[in-house]
């Protein structure tokens, strides 16, 4: 229920553009992930939710700390899913897109 409420509010948010929406989808995927065990089959997936929001939040607000957060969580989706995962390739298109944001604002390349 927590993730699908997160979901809902981050497609509020991209019809609206209110960041409250914003901010809520952030806090309630940050709740169901935190809700959701180590080895549950839907941790992977809502930790890339969660980061997806983190990056957009940055995209809005310039905040370099949910940039980094949506990298770290990112890299957490993808080292909890198997390798022959059909959603691994969309993980690794999350990660690859928010280590690509933070390159762009920092020219540093280290990870």
């Amino acid at each position: 229920m927590l993730s699908n409420l997160g979901v809902m509010l981050g497609m509020r948010f991209e019809r609206t553009g209110s960041i409250s929406d914003l901010d809520r989808a952030v806090d309630v995927a940050t709740k169901a992930v935190d809700a959701t065990p180590q080895n549950h089959p839907d941790r992977a997936g809502r930790l890339n939710n969660l980061g997806n929001k983190l990056g957009r939040r940055f995209e809005r607000t310039g905040s370099i700390s949910d940039l980094d957060r949506a990298v770290d969580v990112a890299t957490k989706a993808v080292d909890v899913t198997p390798q022959d995962h059909p959603n691994r390739a969309g993980y690794l298109n999350s990660l690859g897109t928010w280590l690509g944001r933070r390159f762009e604002l920092t020219g540093s390349m280290d990870e």
